[in-house]
């Protein structure tokens, strides 16, 4: 059996040679068949090519030939082993494999562990690169360049100058994934991009294609191809140049269909058929197409072939938006309305012009001795207003016996309630308070259109004594009865604010003596006996207690107001959504006001116009203008 005979020559060189000294010969002078079979050790330097080997084994290529060349020519691994004595040392093999080798198969070069297994031809195979080129990192059998094989495989890039993140490209089970190991540790705790056999891409972060800061998900600086099927939860295109291109390469609609859990409701684009631009309901165009442009540019509502700039076909509605605005108060929004709520002094600041509601509610009387206080006047209205200030007063509730305060808005006033009987005092107001009982006062008188009268009290008898019911907006006060305390009258509603609301209610009145019965509060924030009115509502107070503050409510319209509606009839509608004749107008309506009408002729017979000299309105028979209540010509 052969054996590397180039190191049988190095072994003749070690015995030539005692002294490690250089010792050379000529390829004629060295006979490798004198050397006995047996191990031989050169302690030195060994050159083959070169007389100064700087090594322990130094071979120089002279010629074209291999410098070095390690053979076998039985089933096992040609190779060099490398090996190192000292602790916590490996052994490796580099070897070339052959047609008959039992391990990696034939054709390969391999870079194998062999610790612990002495010079075996087994091992674990480190690297493989087979006779194609291909490399395997844990596969002796690669299938491309480069073949990775392990529990998690992964490719790790580090940048050494100046780098601190390292990046990863990893495979597990039928996932790729790109991360990073923030920590530099070999945990790889962050995924940038995953990948899946289905072809499904996830990316972890915001990604910019032409763009190395992206804001959102997806930021593309520059032109989009979309193909089909493509589903965009948040999309937006931001563009200072080129515009978003909806462009179909066949001869079809190019629209953009909007889907609501995957069902189609609407759709917007160009159909193809005559390049009309449509908003069509569904999921095509020209099936239920809502809005049609032509390329001349007529709109059609309701139809697909408009003849003149807008063609509506079906009901036709103008709405108005208001432009006004003010400041004060407590502002809230009811619908359309804008409301304003004051329950202290205050200024009503306005921009624009508008009629507005209002709803002003004075002070309660607070309720006297036994007869119970009158609720605050209050009064309701519209208002005309135009840019400016407008004052706003609320009034006090009265303490007990005493009358409550106004309250105004501009030149608006509510009468404070009167206070309720039992120790005199003015029990007038907006609404009168409940007359005493001791003495059998009558009850205090109301303001006209703000509230009602106080109830009579009842003497009874010098040791017992009923006082009445303070009147409330909605009714008047009852009276004392025998042995029975008065009833605050009850109050009235309104939703001004929004919400339902009770406002001016009676306070209640009591009796003294051996029957101390107690009145009962009107509904409105009236209070029961020895009970105040309610703050804010205008209440009286029950007898003994102070009476309930005042407010002051403004509302307006903001949103937009219907000013002409056409229905599918013609008829034309102004103030109504229902017009019953050709023009139905609710509210007002101004007739030109002149002394010059022209001639009356059958051309504009029917017309009508005001006569400015006559104060009288006219209208035209088909030949002359005549007056409207038949007294003469015009």
């Amino acid at each position: 059996m052969k054996k590397a005979v180039l190191f049988t020559i190095i072994l003749i060189f070690c015995i030539l040679s005692v002294n490690a000294a250089t010792v050379s010969h000529s390829a004629s002078e060295v006979n490798p068949g004198s050397f006995a079979t047996g191990d031989y050790y050169y302690d030195g330097n060994v050159g083959i090519g070169t007389t100064s080997p700087s090594g322990k084994l130094e071979v120089a290529q002279t010629s074209s030939a291999s410098p070095l060349l390690i053979s076998s020519t039985g089933i096992h691994h040609s190779g060099l082993v490398i090996d190192n004595a000292g602790v916590g040392a490996r052994t490796y093999r580099i070897s070339t494999t052959r047609n008959d080798t039992p391990t990696y198969g034939s054709g390969k070069f391999v870079i194998s562990d062999i610790d612990g297994v002495a010079y075996s031809d087994t091992g674990s195979a480190r690297l493989v690169i087979d006779s194609s080129g291909n490399v395997g990192i844990g596969t002796t059998s690669p299938e491309s360049l480069l073949h990775l094989v392990g529990t998690t495989p992964r490719i790790a890039l580090f940048d050494s100058v100046g780098g601190v993140d390292r990046f990863g490209i990893s495979a597990n089970d039928d996932t790729l994934k790109v991360g990073v190991d923030d920590n530099n540790d070999g945990s790889w705790n962050r995924d940038i991009a995953t990948f899946d056999d289905s072809g499904e891409t996830y990316f972890h972060g915001n990604v910019g294609i032409g763009t190395t800061g992206p804001g959102t998900k997806l930021q593309v600086n520059g032109s989009v191809i979309f193909g089909t099927g493509i589903s965009i939860d948040d999309f937006t295109i931001r563009d200072s140049v080129n515009p978003a291109v909806v462009d179909m390469d066949s001869p079809s609609d190019s629209y953009i269909r909007f889907n609501r859990n995957n069902d189609a409701k609407w759709s917007i684009g160009n159909d193809a058929t005559n390049y009309e631009f449509k908003i069509s309901e569904g999921n095509s165009l020209g099936t239920y197409d809502r809005l049609t442009i032509l390329q001349g540019g007529n709109v059609g509502i309701g139809t697909v072939t408009p003849d003149s700039s807008l063609e509506v076909n079906g009901t036709f509605r103008v709405k108005m938006l208001l432009q006004f605005s003010a400041t004060g108060g407590s502002i809230t929004q009811d619908g359309d309305y804008t409301v304003h709520t004051f329950t202290t002094f205050g200024t009503f600041t306005v921009n624009g012009t508008t009629n507005v509601e209002y709803l002003v509610v004075a002070g309660g009387g607070g309720g006297g001795s036994n007869g119970g206080g009158g609720a605050g006047g209050l009064v309701i209205g519209t208002k005309s207003v135009s840019t400016g200030e407008y004052t706003v007063t609320v009034g006090s509730g009265g303490v007990a016996a005493t009358a409550g305060s106004d309250s105004i808005f501009d030149t608006i006033t509510a009468v404070k309630g009167g206070m309720g009987g039992g120790t005199g005092g003015d029990l007038n107001g907006g609404s009168g308070g409940g007359g005493g009982g001791y003495t059998g006062t009558t009850g205090g008188t109301a303001t006209v259109g703000q509230g009602n009268n106080g109830g009579t009290g009842n003497p009874a008898s010098p040791t017992y004594y009923c006082g009445a019911g303070g009147g409330g907006r909605g009714a008047v006060g009852s009276n004392g009865g025998s042995n029975v305390a008065g009833d605050g009258g009850s109050g009235v509603t309104s939703s001004i604010s929004g919400a339902l609301t009770y406002y001016a209610g009676g306070g209640g009145g009591r009796c003294v003596g051996s029957w101390p019965d107690t009145g009962v509060g009107g509904i409105g924030g009236g209070g029961d006996s020895n009970s105040a009115g309610t703050a804010n509502t205008g209440g009286g107070g029950g007898a003994t207690a102070a009476g309930g503050s005042g407010v002051v409510i403004i509302r307006y319209l903001t949103g937009p107001v219907n000013s002409i509606d056409i229905n599918s009839e013609g008829n034309v509608g102004i103030g109504t959504t229902s017009p019953n004749a050709k023009l139905d107008v609710n509210g007002l309506t101004k007739v030109w006001n002149t002394d010059s009408p022209g001639t009356c002729s059958t051309t504009v017979e029917g017309s009508i116009y005001y006569d400015a000299s006559l104060n009288e309105p006219c209208f035209c028979d088909g030949s002359i203008w005549k007056q409207f209540d038949g007294g003469g010509n015009c």
